[in-house]
């Protein structure tokens, strides 16, 4: 007897593949469901921990938990006790803790941890505290009878610097943070094409001067600006919203650390310039403390 070779998902009275379902997150779809990506690393990362005994990736002392009890302590002690306090004026900055505390300089290694020595873990405590924060304040309360939901725009590597570290920092916190918040997440709504220098070390007018035209918008934002274009669909994290025609959906950018802003603002006037809407910045870790 021939053997059908037709796939599965062709063969009559097959069940249709997870990706066709009606809601579920389509793989290169328009945005992402922050509740899906990550998943499988997570179990990986879970699973490594449970069989050789998590370390915390910070101090690599035994762990419980993604961090040890005394890096957990020292780095709440971080947090900043009103993160919406620079939630105003023309650019708006939401930051959940101070990059270099007069305290403890747990965070700013942190970072460290996770950019450079390869601990992309840390991403889900600190994208989760970023998101625990933001639920709490509330900052778009008053926002609300105006715009729908925003759409969380991380900032984005250069190809040369994301094939090096293999991640982007941004996008992975903003992962976490998006889950929490409950806010649909467009990793790919950016694109950098201008592989820049480091700014640290730089002043303003240098760092504007580096990152200038350093942005374009990805496709995946076509039409996001325009109140004409139709409605569309967008998974959130939890609950799909829709917003309507006449509508547009602002943006809400994220990146790991505010210090003069040049970067995030040359990113908003890149959307911008395209007719979208942005209502600030969340950041991780702002200059101060």
């Amino acid at each position: 007897m021939p053997q059908d070779s037709r796939p599965n998902s062709a063969r009559p009275g097959s069940a249709r593949p997870n990706s066709a379902r009606p809601g579920s997150a389509q793989p290169g779809g328009r945005f992402w469901n922050p509740i899906a990506p990550g998943l499988a690393q997570e179990l990986a990362w879970d699973w490594h921990n449970l069989i050789l005994h998590r370390a915390c990736p910070i101090c690599g002392e035994p762990a419980a938990t993604d961090l040890c009890r005394t890096c957990d302590r020292h780095l709440n002690q971080c947090a900043i006790a009103n993160p919406k306090e620079t939630w105003q004026g023309e650019f708006p900055v939401f930051a959940w803790g101070y990059y270099r505390s007069k305290r403890t300089p747990i965070l700013k290694r942190s970072i460290a941890a996770l950019k450079y020595d390869n601990h992309p873990i840390l991403a889900r405590t600190l994208g989760y505290r970023i998101g625990q924060a933001w639920n709490r304040t509330r900052p778009l309360k008053a926002a609300v009878p105006r715009w729908p939901r925003p759409l969380v725009v991380p900032i984005p590597l250069h190809d040369r610097k994301l094939r090096s570290r293999g991640f982007n920092q941004a996008a992975l916190l903003a992962r976490y943070f998006c889950r929490v918040a409950r806010l649909p997440c467009a990793e790919q709504g950016l694109v950098r094409v201008q592989d820049t220098q480091a700014l640290f070390g730089l002043d303003r007018p240098a760092r504007q001067a580096e990152v200038q035209e350093a942005f374009r918008v990805g496709s995946v934002l076509g039409g996001l600006g325009d109140p004409r274009a139709p409605g569309l669909r967008i998974p959130g994290a939890l609950i799909p919203d829709r917003f309507s025609p006449g509508r547009s959906r602002p943006v809400l950018l994220f990146d790991d650390i505010y210090t003069t802003g040049a970067t995030v603002q040359a990113a908003a006037q890149t959307l911008q310039a395209q007719g979208i809407t942005v209502l600030g910045v969340v950041v991780l870790a702002r200059a101060g403390g």
